[in-house]
């Protein structure tokens, strides 16, 4: 099951985007739930989408677009409208592009783009490129370490395939086993246009450990903490266990200061709903 996000089309039915994101996302102890509070549409029109995730400690900005195919100028416009609507906030964040570049690239290559099944690099894919080195991305179809199988992404009805469309991967996400292929799946359309592209990202998160409190009896009851001294750990001790426990250490060993409200003539009763009600709103705050 997946949750999409969508935008919508010009008037005249052309254009329009898509994100789908999983409700589970797999990772090594288990998987991460995806819910809808989780995205934020950062930005959206008929050809570009900006999306944010945040769930756990997964935190990526999303970025789908169709660039324009015929004017060079509003191919300009729209990398560079692209970057300027980021928000500022967010552009610290690891990014992934899916994009229909309708750029052609490989006969010059950089950190950004590869010698992979190279074309003669058209001025699409020089303004693609351009972009993929000012915000530190390259694209893993254009490496043979990170791609398999053909590259061709579109057909056209009267030339030669060609791979105009792109998953384009932030510099920090590079790794070995980033891989990349052209999907051969059966769009149920009167002959083949475009084809679907799919990569394989690895990214290291911290998740929020639920049995955090089973976790921190276990290591009380191993002796890891004291009670004479702050608490200690060996190396395979992760450092939000560790900051847990000098936590507990430092609320045992130094007396709890009641809060009071301000409003003297409040019921106990009625001062306990406030600070759950605070809570509450604390927490959604986090989570939002």
């Amino acid at each position: 099951w997946s949750s999409d996000v969508c935008s919508s089309d010009l008037r005249s039915g052309h254009c329009g985007v898509q994100l789908w994101v999983a409700k589970k996302i797999p990772v090594q102890d288990g998987h991460i739930a995806v819910y809808a509070s989780h995205l934020r549409v950062l930005h959206q029109s008929a050809r570009r989408l900006i999306v944010r995730l945040a769930v756990d400690g997964l935190r990526i900005v999303f970025i789908v677009g169709h660039v324009p195919c015929a004017d060079e100028l509003a191919a300009q416009s729209w990398w560079t409208d692209t970057s300027a609507l980021i928000p500022e906030s967010y552009r610290s964040w690891p990014c992934i592009m899916l994009v229909d570049a309708n750029g052609k690239v490989g006969s010059l290559t950089s950190t950004a783009i590869g010698d992979h099944h190279p074309c003669d690099e058209n001025t699409h894919g020089a303004l693609m490129h351009q972009w993929l080195v000012d915000h530190h991305m390259f694209a893993p179809q254009t490496f043979v370490d990170h791609h398999s199988g053909p590259s061709a992404t579109f057909a056209h009805s009267k030339g030669p395939e060609s791979r105009i469309d792109y998953v384009l991967v932030d510099e920090c996400l590079r790794c070995p086993r980033l891989t990349s292929r052209v999907l051969d799946l059966d769009l149920a359309i009167h002959r083949p246009d475009h084809y679907a592209v799919s990569a394989d990202v690895h990214v290291l998160i911290w998740t929020c450990r639920r049995d955090r409190m089973k976790q921190l009896k276990t290591f009380s009851q191993q002796g890891i903490t004291s009670s004479s001294g702050p608490p200690y750990g060996d190396w395979t001790l992760d450092v939000h266990t560790h900051a847990a426990l000098f936590h507990r250490w430092l609320q045992q060993h130094q007396p709890a200061r009641r809060r009071l409200p301000r409003k003297r003539h409040l019921r106990a009763s009625t001062w306990q709903l406030i600070q759950e009600k605070a809570g509450h709103w604390k927490r959604l705050r986090q989570i939002t």
